[in-house]
C-alpha cells in the first residue's frame, strides 16, 4: 500500500496511513475507544473541516488549501464528508 492511502473498513471507519489518525462517517462509533486506546488519534467532524493552507500539496492537478480530512483520508478516495473544492 503506498504512503497516504486510507484503510477503511465498515466497523472501524477510516485509519490513515500517514500517521495514527482514525476517523469515521458517523459521530461516535464503537470503534473510536477502542482505536484510541491502540494510540490513534481520532479526528471527529470539527477537526476535519479545519482548512490547512500553505502546503502546496495537488489535489486533482491544482494546488489550494484542503481540508483536514481531505489531506489524511482522500488519497484512495474515502474521505469522509465532502472535500473542499480547489481553489
Amino acid at each position: 500500500m503506498a504512503p497516504g492511502h486510507a484503510v477503511a473498513s465498515p466497523d472501524a471507519g477510516h485509519r490513515s496511513t500517514l500517521g495514527r489518525f482514525a476517523t469515521a462517517d458517523e459521530d461516535a462509533p464503537a470503534a473510536r475507544p477502542v482505536l484510541e486506546a491502540a494510540g490513534l488519534r481520532w479526528i471527529d467532524a470539527d477537526t476535519a473541516a479545519i482548512t490547512v493552507t500553505g502546503l502546496h500539496v495537488h489535489h486533482f492537478g491544482a494546488r489550494a488549501p484542503l481540508r483536514v480530512d481531505t489531506l489524511l483520508f482522500h488519497w484512495q478516495g474515502q474521505a469522509p464528508g465532502p472535500a473542499s473544492p480547489p481553489g
